[in-house]
């Protein structure tokens, strides 16, 4: 009876025990203390060197870890947190075990979360607890410094944009040695107008050139600079002056495809050579016009036409014209001879009875049209008096009088006109 009673009331007992050890299992979400490594607590915290990272992991068996570092000297210490899963909590305490920062880092094993933060220590002993706060798994890593940059690099030393079409490129500082303890950047920009700069993210502005300044305000010797160049845009037109093309000369003047309150420095003026079948740069000028010279009569030429902007390193050119075909003039024709005049019926000039003639000339091989110069009156100027595109044209003379004229072939070929020789005087007697 006594033995039976007995195997009872151990039963109770285990099943209490069960049950208890159920109901911390739910608590803690763990049985045991959950610190298979043995250094989650702070008697047992794993001694971290200054300027050594070290890698561990945690999981539900091993679900807290602590580090215990000396701080030698009072100053700045920079703590570096980097997680490749979802979750731990790093919290940063001084030796007494008093809070002085935490965080949460969230990572994955293909992209690590990594996480800086710089303070202001006094000398003495501080720990870093790392606690997961989920039930995930994975590796984390710690890194403590105190040392102090000697210098600052920036990812890019030189920027060059094709356009001032507010373009971006985000550049990064770094501070060496590497591992060393990270500083607040300031970012400035030489000419705003070129570009500017915010947290390391460049946009162009106007064309030009200018620099790009990374620096720490209190460390005169932590400073990086990035050159920027802005090129033009492209030359939108090119236009021939044919009004003053000349026999061995072509002027052409150029515009830019927009309009900026800063132009180019220049122009550079190409000319397309056969035989190497490149463009060739002729010459530049700080206007848009300039004029091609030493090229042969009466033929076609290609051209091409940039902008540039003038930087330290030399002149920067933009993006290359369309390909314009220029023309010189045409060959010279030789002179017509007039051959003689008819009259044809009356009309009125200037309010006086006058008579319609028609002056007729030898027709010129290749002209296409013809002036007429006349005297207005006798001994007067020559002046032009008509145009046409025949041998002939109708003129209204007074009677009484005699008049002198003379006609001018014209050769007029892709838009360019050039006047022929003179004719010989011819008088038109009307007395």
């Amino acid at each position: 009876m006594i033995g039976k009673a007995f195997s009872k009331m151990t039963a109770v007992v285990f099943l209490c025990a069960f049950l208890f050890g159920v109901l911390a299992f739910d608590m803690t979400g763990y049985c045991e203390d959950a610190d298979a490594d043995g250094n989650g607590t702070y008697e047992t915290a794993t001694p971290l060197e200054m300027k050594k990272e070290v890698k561990e992991s945690l999981s539900a068996q091993d679900d807290t870890d602590i580090f215990k570092i000396e701080v030698q000297n009072s100053g700045s210490v920079m703590f570096q947190f980097t997680s490749s899963f979802r979750g731990p909590y790093f919290t940063i305490e001084n030796g007494e075990q008093s809070y002085i920062s935490s965080r949460y880092i969230n990572g994955t094993s293909s992209e690590p979360e990594v996480y800086k933060e710089t303070r202001r220590l006094n000398a003495g002993t501080y720990y870093i607890k790392v606690t997961n706060s989920g039930s995930n798994t994975g590796y984390y890593s710690v890194y403590v410094t105190d040392q102090q940059p000697t210098g600052l690099k920036i990812s890019q030393t030189s920027l060059v944009f094709e356009d001032s079409n507010s373009q971006s490129v985000t550049l990064t500082a770094e501070f060496f040695p590497e591992g060393s303890i990270e500083q607040e950047i300031e970012w400035m920009s030489g000419d705003n107008y070129v570009a500017t700069v915010n947290k390391g993210v460049v946009r162009a502005g106007g064309i030009g050139y200018t620099t790009i300044t990374a620096s720490v305000s209190d460390q005169p010797n932590l400073k990086a600079t990035c050159t920027v160049t802005v090129k033009p845009g492209k030359v939108a037109t090119v236009t021939q002056l044919t009004e003053k093309t000349k026999k061995n000369k072509i002027p052409i003047v150029c515009s830019m495809g927009y309009s900026a309150a800063r132009m180019p420095d220049g122009y550079h003026y190409y000319l397309y050579d056969k035989k190497s079948g490149k463009y060739v740069r002729k010459g530049k000028s700080s206007k848009n016009e300039y004029t091609y010279k030493g090229l042969k009569e009466e033929t076609g030429y290609k051209i091409k036409v940039c902008a540039y902007i003038q930087t330290p390193d030399g002149e920067i050119e933009g993006a290359m014209s369309k390909a314009k075909t220029i023309y010189t003039l045409p060959k010279q024709l030789k002179a017509t001879t007039v051959t003689g005049f008819q009259k044809k019926n009356y009309t009125t000039l200037r309010g006086h009875k006058a008579r319609v003639i028609n002056l007729k000339w030898k027709k010129v091989k290749g002209a296409t049209s013809y002036k007429i110069y006349g005297q207005e009156q006798s001994g007067g100027k020559f002046t032009l008096m008509t145009t046409s595109k025949k041998a002939n044209v109708d003129l209204a003379a007074g009677e009484g009088y005699t008049y002198k004229v003379y006609v001018v072939p014209v050769r007029t070929k892709h838009g360019v006109s050039r006047d022929g020789k003179k004719s010989a005087k011819y008088t038109i007697d009307m007395r």
